[in-house]
């Protein structure tokens, strides 16, 4: 299995047509965007001394929306920086809606919900896409040995 297969099973149960399965979608979507990122994360480092341990997903989007916290170890032009930020509230608003999927019974979930949730992680890929390709053209050694 490879983290790309989240996103498919999260379009199909998307297209479904009962709560619980528009629940797992958010949370198929939301895990998707968290390994597509991994990669990022790695080309980064732990520059600023924080240690991302299994599940710190918070950590993740913490470190991207305040990205650089000191001096990065590569440095970027203020467009990729804003990209690594804006991924950041990205993971946060997925994560958001991940938890309101598996943990508030209470709160409606809708086909909506799924639709906009597939936009925006879409988006994020799109701006995975140009900070990868921006690194490639910097230093190309940075990224290849990332996996994504």
């Amino acid at each position: 299995m490879v983290h790309q297969d989240f996103l498919k099973i999260a379009k199909e149960l998307g297209e479904a047509n009962s709560e619980a399965e528009w629940r797992t979608a958010l949370g198929r979507i939301y895990y998707f965007a968290y390994h597509e990122c991994q990669w990022l994360n790695a080309v980064l480092g732990d520059h600023d001394g924080m240690r991302l341990a299994q599940g710190s997903h918070q950590k993740l989007s913490f470190k991207f929306k305040n990205y650089p916290e000191d001096d990065p170890p590569e440095p970027l032009d203020s467009g990729v920086i804003s990209d690594i930020r804006m991924i950041g509230y990205k993971m946060i608003a997925l994560h958001a809606s991940r938890v309101r999927a598996d943990y508030k019974m209470g709160v409606k979930v809708n086909k909506s919900d799924v639709t906009q949730a597939l936009i925006e992680v879409e988006r994020l890929v799109k701006r995975l896409d140009s900070i990868r390709h921006s690194l490639e053209e910097r230093n190309p050694e940075l990224v290849s040995g990332s996996e994504h």
